[in-house]
């Protein structure tokens, strides 16, 4: 029960589950990765956009936005998404390539 904002669950009845899986999967790859290295994961199936957005939308179901509007929250989620993604070279996942 939040008692400040609101849940995660309750702007997924608001606003649609699929649409706020789709706040998680507003980014391409290609805008962080080479073509060699998207292709690398699709084969290795190590990464999905669908299985990534699923698992936060699921770790945060029950949590408070902790924005004053879905729309910030939404804003938020989106920038923060986009900051993890273009860190992503650091992680090394390509050294074994």
């Amino acid at each position: 029960m939040s008692n400040y904002t609101v849940t995660l669950k309750r702007v997924c009845d608001v606003y649609g589950e699929q649409n706020v899986l789709n706040w998680f999967k507003s980014y391409s790859l290609y805008d962080y990765l080479t073509t060699d290295e998207v292709s690398t994961i699709g084969y290795l199936k190590v990464f999905s956009m669908d299985t990534l957005a699923k698992m936060i939308l699921n770790h945060y179901y029950f949590r408070e936005i902790a924005f004053e509007t879905p729309e910030m929250f939404k804003h938020f989620a989106i920038t923060k998404l986009r900051e993890i993604m273009r860190n992503l070279r650091s992680f090394n996942l390509f050294s074994f390539a």
